[in-house]
C-alpha cells in the first residue's frame, strides 16, 4: 500500500483498542454513580452504543462526515467502501483510519446516557442515540474535521472538544431538561466507589489513544499529546479535590476521578497545541470551571443531568477550546498574538452548543410524537434494572419470570430479597469522551485540518514530522508502553484495596492514584530534569517543565517527550507502592505530602545514579527495568515508614475484604510488566522481545511456586497467593528482564517467590514491624533477589556462564545501596514531617463505631457485627460500599455522599476467611 508506515499504522490500530476501551470504562464509571437498582440498566446504555453506533457509523456515518457533501454526494465511503488505499494526509490505512473515528462516534453517544439514567427507556435511548450520531454528531464531525466551514474559520480542534465533548455534554443537558427530573432523586447515590475508580483508570488508559492517536502518526505530535493529557488529567485531579478539602473538609474519590476526567475533557481540543507547562494551566482552570459548575447547576436546581454530564464535557470541552485559544503556542493569546484563534475557537464552541442542543430538542419532541420516553413511575421508584433487564447487578431474582440467554432464570430471588451493593460518594461525575481531526480527502479548497502537524510552532517544542533519527514503530511501541504502566496504578489500588477492611479500601485505593496526580506534577517540575539532566553548580535545569525534548533522546528512537512520560510512569506507581505498607492508619493528606518528597529525595536521586549516567551505573551494576529504582527504594521506604509509624490498632482483626479486587488487580499488573519490562528495552526489537517473555515466565513460575508453599504448609492455595506470587515473580524479573534466558527467567521467578513468601512469613513470625500489606517482602526483597539472582543468570557476565562473579557484586553493592539509602533518608523525612504536623489518624478514627456486613450470600449472613469503621468516613466522607446521611460532610457537588447512619453503613464482605466466626480472621496479604 502506496506511503503506508508499519509503525504509524500499529500506533493508530492500538489507538483504536485503546478508545473502544474507554465505552466500557465509562459504563463502570457511571455504573458506580448510580443507585445499586440501576447499574446494569446504567452500564448497558454505555455498552449499547458499541453495537448501535458502529453499525450506523458503517453505513453511513462515516461517508456523510468525511465525503464532500452536495447533490449526489456524501455516499462514496458507505459500508467502509474504497478504503483500501492510504488515507490522505496520512500513512495509515483508510480502514484504520475509519475504525479510529468510529470509535470517537461510540464514546460520543455513550456519555449522553449520564444525563438521563434511572428515567429514561432502554428502547427510546437507543433510537435516540443512532439518531443523534447521524443528525448532531456527524454533521459537527464533517465541519470541523472535514473539511467544513468550521474548520475553514480557522477554530482547532485536536481530538473533539467541540466533536465529542461539547456536542455530547450539551445535547446530554438538553435532554436532561426535556425528560424531566427524577423522581427519586433525593434518595440517590453512587453504589460502587471501586466502580469509578475502575472506570475512571481505564478512561485515563483509553485516552491515551484518544488525544495521542488525534496526531494519526507515532511521531512528535503524538508524544505532545500524550504529555498533555497525563498532566492536564493530574492537574485537574489535584485541583479538583483541593476545592473538596477546602470547601468541604475531606477529599473523595469520586472527586479524584472525577478531576481527572474534567482535565482529560479540558485538554482533549488542544493536547497537541500546548506545551506541558501550558497543559498545567488547562487543566486546573478547566477543572474549577467543571467543578462551579456542577455546584451551581446543583444549587439552582434547574436540570436533573444525574451524572454531571453538562459539566464535566459540556463546560470541560468549552473551556478546553477558550484555553487553547490563550495557551496555545502557535496563535495562543498569551504568546503575543492578536486573539483570533480565541475568537475562532469561541465562536466554534458556540455554535456546537446552540446546534447540539437545537437539533437534540427536535430529536426528543419528534420521538415523543410516536413513543413514550420515560420508564412508568412504579419502575423508576423501584429501579429499572429488573424491570428493563430482568437483571440485577448483586443478586438473583427467582420469580423474574424470563429464562435467559441459556433457558435458565438468570436471577433467583425475589425481588424484595434482591440484595443491594451500596456504596458512597457524590453522584455526580461524569466522564470523557473522544473524537479525532481529519481532512476531507477529496477536497482540494482544504489544505488538511491536521493542525497538529502544519501549525503548532511551540516555543520550546517544535513539532517536527521527520524528527530525525526517529522509529515510528518504535514511538509506537513506546507511546503504548506509557499506557501499559500508567494503567499499573489503577492496578495496584484495585490489588491493594481488596487486601484492607471493607472500611478502609476507598482510602487505600485513593493512596494510589493520588500518585497519578502529584508525582506526574512533581516530575514535570523537577523530577525529570533532577533525574536525567548533568548535575553540579547551575545544572540539573534543563529539562524543567519538561522543556528542550523536542528532539529524539539520546540513545533511543523515540522523541525526548516519550522518553520523559515513560520515566514518569516508573515514578507514579513506585510512589504509589508506599501506601500498601501503612495503609489503614497514616493520614492521608500526610501520606500525600510525603510522596512528594519521597519522589524528590528517594527515587530521583537512585534513578540519576542508576540510569541517568550516576556512580552505580558507571560501577557496572545492571538494573534494566527499576529493580533498585523502582522496588528496592519503594519497598524498603515503606517498611522504615511502617516501623517509624507503629503498628495497627486494630492488626488482629484486618482481613482482605474482596478477593476479585486482587485478582482483578494483579491481572492488570501482569498486563502492565508488559510494558513496564518491555518497553524498557526503548525500542520494538528482540531485548524487547526477550524481556517481554522472561516476564511472563518469571510471574508464572513464581505464582506456581508460591501456591505451592501454601499447599505443602497451609493445606490449601489462596488466590492471595496466587496474585501475590505472581507480582513477586514480576517484580524478580524485572531488575534483569532483559539479560536472562526464558530458561533463566524460570529460576529468577521461582527461587525469588521463594524469598519473598519466607521473608513475609519470617517477618509476621518476628512480629517487630506492622507492613500491613507485606510491600517490603515483596517488593524490597523481590527487588534485591533480582538483583542477586541477575548476578547469577545474566546470559552475559553471570556466574552460572562461567563468568568471575564481578557483575554479582557489583549488583549485591548497587542493590544494597538502595536499601541503605531508601531508609536513611525516608527517616529522615518521617522525623522532619513530625515535627510540623501529625503522621497518624486518630485512634478514635482507627477503630470507632459499627458497621454490620450487609451480606448477598448465606455465607456472609453469618457473619457478626464488626466494630470497625475505619478511615474511609473519617477522611474521604466516603464508604465503598454504601451511604451514610450523617457523615456532615457535603461532597465537591455540593450534596452530601453518603446518606445512611455509620452504624447503618452495609459492608459487603466479598471473601471471608472463616464465614461464622466471631471475630474475623487474617488473610494472606501481599
Amino acid at each position: 500500500m502506496e506511503g503506508l508506515n508499519n509503525g504509524d499504522t500499529a500506533w493508530m490500530a492500538m489507538s483504536c483498542a485503546l478508545v473502544l476501551f474507554m465505552t466500557p470504562g465509562l459504563a463502570f464509571f457511571y455504573g458506580g454513580l448510580v443507585r445499586d437498582s440501576n447499574i446494569v440498566n446504567t452500564m448497558m446504555m454505555s455498552i449499547i452504543s458499541m453495537g448501535l453506533t458502529t453499525i450506523t457509523w458503517l453505513v453511513f456515518g462515516f461517508s456523510w462526515s468525511f465525503d464532500e457533501w452536495g447533490a449526489g454526494k456524501g455516499f462514496t465511503y458507505v459500508g467502509f467502501r474504497h478504503l483500501d488505499k492510504v488515507w490522505p494526509d496520512t500513512t495509515m490505512p483508510g480502514l484504520t483510519f475509519a475504525v479510529f473515528q468510529m470509535t470517537f462516534a461510540i464514546i460520543a453517544a455513550a456519555i449522553i446516557s449520564g444525563a438521563v439514567v434511572e428515567r429514561i427507556r432502554f428502547s427510546a435511548y437507543a433510537i435516540f442515540i443512532v439518531v443523534w450520531v447521524l443528525a448532531v454528531y456527524v454533521p459537527l464531525c464533517h465541519w470541523i474535521w472535514g473539511g467544513g466551514w468550521i474548520a475553514e474559520m480557522g477554530a482547532k480542534d485536536f481530538a473533539g472538544g467541540t466533536v465529542v465533548h461539547i456536542s455530547s455534554g450539551t445535547s446530554a443537558f438538553a435532554l436532561a431538561s426535556l425528560l424531566g427530573e427524577r423522581k427519586h432523586r433525593a434518595e440517590s447515590f453512587p453504589s460502587n466507589l471501586p466502580f469509578v475508580i475502575l472506570g475512571g483508570g481505564i478512561l485515563w488508559l483509553g485516552w491515551t489513544g484518544f488525544n495521542g492517536g488525534s496526531a494519526f502518526a507515532a511521531n512528535g505530535d503524538c508524544a505532545l499529546a500524550v504529555a498533555t493529557t497525563y498532566i492536564a488529567a493530574a492537574a485537574a485531579m489535584i485541583t479538583w479535590i483541593t476545592v473538596e478539602r477546602i470547601l468541604d473538609g475531606a477529599p473523595t474519590s469520586v472527586g479524584a476521578m472525577s478531576g481527572a476526567v474534567a482535565g482529560l475533557v479540558n485538554i482533549t481540543p488542544c493536547a497537541g497545541f500546548v506545551e506541558p507547562l501550558g497543559a498545567l494551566g488547562v487543566g486546573a482552570i478547566g477543572a474549577l470551571c467543571c467543578i462551579f459548575a456542577a455546584r451551581g447547576l446543583k444549587r439552582l436546581n434547574l436540570v436533573d443531568d444525574s451524572l454531571d454530564c453538562f459539566s464535566l464535557h459540556g463546560v470541560g470541552g468549552f473551556a478546553g477550546a477558550i484555553l487553547g485559544g490563550f495557551f496555545d503556542s502557535g496563535d495562543g493569546l498569551i504568546y503575543g498574538n492578536d486573539g483570533m484563534l480565541l475568537a475562532k475557537n469561541l465562536a466554534g464552541a458556540a455554535f456546537g452548543v446552540v446546534y447540539s442542543a437545537g437539533v437534540t430538542a427536535v430529536i426528543f419532541f419528534l420521538m415523543r410524537l410516536v413513543m413514550r420516553m420515560r420508564v412508568s413511575e412504579e419502575q423508576e421508584l423501584e429501579g429499572v434494572d429488573l424491570h428493563c433487564h430482568s437483571e440485577v447487578a448483586y443478586g438473583k431474582n427467582e420469580n423474574s419470570g424470563k429464562p435467559n440467554a441459556f433457558g435458565e432464570h438468570s436471577q433467583r430471588f425475589k425481588p424484595e430479597e434482591a440484595p443491594t451493593l451500596l456504596t458512597s460518594a457524590p453522584a455526580a461525575a461524569a466522564t470523557e469522551k473522544p473524537t479525532a481531526t481529519e481532512v476531507h480527502p477529496g477536497d482540494p479548497s482544504f489544505k488538511v485540518m491536521l493542525h497538529r502537524r502544519c501549525t503548532v510552532t511551540c516555543t520550546s517544542i517544535s513539532l517536527v514530522e521527520g524528527m530525525e533519527g526517529l522509529n515510528n514503530g518504535d514511538t509506537a511501541w513506546m507511546a503504548m508502553s506509557c499506557a501499559l504502566v500508567l494503567f499499573m496504578t489503577p492496578g495496584l489500588a484495585f490489588f491493594y484495596g481488596g487486601l484492607v477492611r471493607d472500611s478502609n479500601i476507598v482510602n487505600t485505593m485513593m493512596m494510589s492514584i493520588i500518585s497519578m496526580g502529584l508525582t506526574t506534577i512533581t516530575w514535570l517540575v523537577f523530577g525529570f530534569s533532577w533525574s536525567f539532566d548533568e548535575w553540579g553548580a547551575g545544572k540539573g535545569f534543563t529539562y524543567v517543565g519538561f522543556r528542550h525534548l523536542d528532539k529524539v533522546w539520546p540513545d533511543t528512537t523515540m522523541p525526548g517527550l516519550t522518553f520523559a512520560v515513560f520515566q514518569m510512569t516508573f515514578a507514579i506507581i513506585a510512589a504509589a507502592i508506599i501506601s500498601g505498607a501503612v495503609v489503614e492508619r497514616i493520614r492521608f493528606s500526610a501520606y500525600a505530602i510525603f510522596i512528594v518528597v519521597w519522589v524528590l529525595a528517594v527515587y530521583v536521586p537512585l534513578c540519576h545514579w542508576i540510569w541517568g549516567g550516576g556512580w552505580i551505573a558507571e560501577m557496572g551494576a545492571k538494573d534494566f527495568a527499576g529493580g533498585t529504582v523502582v522496588h528496592i527504594s519503594s519497598g524498603t521506604s515503606a517498611f522504615a515508614l511502617a516501623s517509624l509509624l507503629g503498628e495497627r490498632k486494630h492488626r488482629a482483626e484486618s482481613f482482605p475484604s474482596n478477593l476479585p479486587f486482587v485478582i482483578l488487580g494483579g491481572g492488570i499488573l501482569w498486563l502492565g510488566w508488559t510494558g513496564f519490562n518491555g518497553g524498557s528495552a526503548f525500542a520494538a526489537n528482540g531485548d524487547c522481545a526477550l524481556a517481554v517473555a522472561t516476564t511472563y515466565i518469571a510471574a508464572a513460575a513464581a505464582m506456581i511456586t508460591w501456591i505451592t508453599v501454601e499447599r505443602i504448609l497451609d493445606g490449601a492455595p489462596t488466590s492471595v497467593g496466587a496474585m501475590s506470587g505472581a507480582v513477586a515473580g514480576l517484580v524478580n524479573i524485572t531488575p534483569c528482564a532483559g539479560f536472562v534466558e526464558p530458561l533463566g527467567a524460570l529460576g529468577v521467578g521461582a527461587i525469588g517467590a521463594l524469598c519473598c513468601i519466607f521473608a513475609a512469613r519470617g517477618l509476621k513470625r518476628l512480629n517487630l514491624v506492622d507492613d500491613s500489606l507485606d510491600c517490603f517482602s515483596l517488593h524490597g526483597v523481590g527487588g534485591f533477589a533480582g538483583a542477586i539472582l541477575g548476578g547469577f543468570f545474566d546470559s552475559g557476565d553471570g556466574l552460572i556462564y562461567g563468568n568471575d562473579g564481578m557483575l554479582l557484586v557489583k549488583n549485591l553493592a548497587g542493590a544494597a545501596f538502595g536499601v541503605v539509602y531508601s531508609a536513611g533518608v525516608t527517616a529522615v523525612i518521617f522525623f522532619l514531617m513530625r515535627l510540623v504536623m501529625r503522621m497518624r489518624v486518630s485512634e478514635e478514627q482507627e477503630l470507632e463505631g459499627e458497621a454490620m456486613f450487609a451480606s448477598v450470600s448465606l455465607l456472609a449472613r453469618a457473619c457478626r457485627m464488626l466494630k470497625l469503621v475505619g478511615v474511609d468516613l473519617h477522611c474521604h466522607s466516603e464508604v465503598a460500599y454504601g451511604k451514610n446521611e450523617n457523615s456532615g460532610k457535603p461532597n465537591a457537588f455540593g450534596e452530601h455522599s453518603q446518606r445512611f447512619k455509620p452504624e447503618e453503613a452495609p459492608t459487603l464482605l466479598t471473601s471471608a476467611p472463616a464465614a461464622a466466626a466471631t471475630e474475623k480472621p487474617t488473610a494472606t496479604e501481599v
